[in-house]
């Protein structure tokens, strides 16, 4: 009974680590709109193709990962008669991650 949670944990704590990444390298790479033309200036010119290759390493992987552990967790929950917590956090973590989206897309 004890690990499933333990598993549930290390899964939020590696989607937690790959999100402050995301978020280092969105802040990163993000540049002021009045200074996007000037040259020098970092992320000016490729700043949107710099930023989904560094973008596309970090969720593409991600992305793979939640997936199999939401097959691995379905599948250990069925032993246990408890489907439907996996499908919860999976749907939780998948609207952190659209928040994250969105907030990095924001000029806040």
């Amino acid at each position: 009974m004890k690990q499933a949670p333990m598993r549930d944990w290390v899964w939020v704590s590696v989607n937690a680590l790959i999100a402050a990444a995301f978020l280092w390298v969105t802040s990163r790479e993000w540049i002021e709109p009045e200074l996007r033309d000037i040259p020098g200036v970092s992320g000016s010119g490729g700043g949107p193709l710099v930023f989904g290759l560094w973008v596309i390493w970090l969720l593409v992987p991600l992305f793979i990962v939640n997936v199999i552990w939401l097959v691995v967790s379905i599948r250990l929950a069925k032993h246990r008669g408890d489907v439907t917590r996996p499908f919860w956090l999976f749907g939780l973590m998948a609207a952190c991650w659209l928040f994250l989206a969105h907030f990095s897309a924001s000029q806040i």
